[in-house]
């Protein structure tokens, strides 16, 4: 046979430009339905240092058992741990495969001490005021003199909170009107 006979022979498949295309699409389905079905949370681990219980911290988290491993939104479960128990420094969550999460909580740790209305308030190093302690236990600390005594202002859980309370009704000087 010769090369010519041989060239004009072969002739280009037709139909199979979607076979490539197709298989992948269904490998990707078969991976998210393999995904969705196998990797559920059947365990919370809490590695806790802080005074809030470990079922305060799964309850705040959000997580629940049965819930997709990979779909599980672990910045938004620290932040409501955040927002629900203000005395948390730190939240870490991880997965681990194949159906545990891990939630690593560290409570606040009282840095100073500050004389507010004759009652000693322990605050931790971003300036929460954690509660109020004996003369004797806040003496442990070093005290924070520079700022003025002030009535605690309820529901101000940090410094900045206080603040901000305090300026709410403040209004500037209008310089320019006559």
């Amino acid at each position: 046979m010769s090369l010519e006979s041989q060239i004009h022979t072969h002739r280009p498949r037709r139909g199979n430009a979607w076979y490539g295309p197709l298989a992948l699409l269904m490998l990707f389905l078969v991976a998210v339905l393999v995904v969705s079905l196998f990797f559920r949370v059947s365990e919370i681990e809490v590695i806790n240092a802080s005074e809030y219980s470990d079922e305060d911290i799964i309850r705040s988290s959000g997580i629940e058992e049965g819930a997709n491993l990979f779909f599980v939104d672990r910045f938004s479960a620290a932040s409501k741990i955040f927002s629900d128990l203000p005395y948390m420094d730190t939240v870490s969550i991880r997965r681990q495969i194949p159906g545990k999460i891990i939630i690593q909580a560290e409570g606040s740790a009282p840095a100073a001490w500050m004389l507010l209305d004759e009652e000693y308030w322990l605050i931790d190093r971003n300036g929460t005021m954690l509660g109020t302690v004996s003369q004797n236990e806040a003496e442990a600390f070093p005290e924070i003199r520079s700022l003025e005594p002030v009535t605690v202002i309820a529901n101000c859980s940090t410094i900045e909170a206080l603040r901000l309370e305090l300026v709410k009704d403040y209004e500037p000087m209008d310089y320019w009107a006559e």
